[in-house]
């Protein structure tokens, strides 16, 4: 579920440093763009850090998880019950729900507040934009709400068809996914 090029603009990532470092004023627009970029490109760092150690979909102790198709989240708290047996299937039940789609792991998009991501998986993230600070910290002085987004969203009715050499894909996103991403994924999968 990486955000794609296209969110970046041509230049709203120097932007977004040039205001934080200078703490600058920028017509409106501008900024909201800058501070959409910044929130973006650190999201996309914590994916690539996911996928890189083959765990984008797998539960690590301390994640935020989504329910699909909503915003809604939760933190998974077995391993503070003393009780293992309890603390496994609650894992489990958590690992089936993940295959199932039913649920995501999710990602930070920076900001001002507590993201609620704890334990091994607050460790992933902030090593995976530890050498951005001066984003995250921007953001923060800019007052941009934390928030969190699923690392991976999958596509509905999704559709292909060979003709004449040439692959036609039809498929549906939820807001805010990028047709372009998903192609590029395809694409680098063959």
């Amino acid at each position: 579920n990486y955000f794609g090029e296209q969110r970046f603009g041509k230049s709203n990532l120097p932007k977004a440093r040039a205001l934080f470092s200078a703490n600058k004023r920028m017509p409106r627009e501008q900024r909201s763009l800058c501070l959409s970029a910044a929130r973006s490109y650190l999201f996309n760092r914590v994916l690539a850090v996911r996928i890189s150690a083959s765990n984008w979909s797998t539960y690590v102790d301390g994640d935020v998880l989504m329910l699909d198709g909503s915003r809604s989240r939760f933190v998974l708290d077995a391993e503070s019950d003393s009780d293992a047996d309890f603390s496994e299937k609650v894992t489990a039940k958590i690992e089936q729900r993940l295959a199932q789609g039913d649920i995501h792991i999710s990602g930070p998009m920076c900001g001002r507040g507590c993201s609620g991501v704890t334990a091994a998986a607050e460790q992933l993230e902030d090593a995976a934009i530890a050498d951005e600070i001066a984003l995250v910290e921007g953001l923060d002085r800019q007052g941009v709400d934390v928030a969190r987004r699923p690392l991976r969203c999958f596509p509905k009715q999704f559709e292909w068809q060979l003709e004449d050499e040439k692959c036609h894909l039809s498929f549906i996103l939820p807001t805010g996914s990028y047709a372009t991403v998903l192609i590029r994924e395809l694409v680098e999968c063959l």
